[in-house]
């Protein structure tokens, strides 16, 4: 149920938030591993990915009323694509995000 929340949430904030509401200034992709209502959600996405993490910084963010699992930032698309990469063998979806 999490995974289908997960991705409904990130449709979302896709849809009202856009790519352009990114947190870098000079590093242009981010990878949004999850976005959800309930806070605790989030902080437990960001707990188990970082069990087995080896990598870019993984933030929690506020946007409007989602909370968001943000990686990064990467300085190209390659980069960012190979983080989605590493989530989707995690069992993850994500989604990436152009500043």
């Amino acid at each position: 149920m999490i995974h289908v929340q997960k991705r409904l949430y990130l449709f979302v904030f896709m849809l009202f938030f856009g790519v352009s509401n990114a947190i870098a200034e000079s590093w242009d992709y981010f990878v949004s591993a999850g976005a959800f209502k309930v806070k605790s959600n989030a902080v437990e996405l960001r707990k188990k990915l970082l069990e087995d993490w080896i990598g870019p910084p993984i933030a929690l963010k506020r946007k409007g009323r989602l909370h968001v699992v943000f990686i990064g930032p990467f300085r190209s698309n390659i980069e960012a694509e190979q983080c989605q990469i590493k989530l989707d063998t995690m069992g993850y979806p994500s989604v990436m995000l152009r500043k």
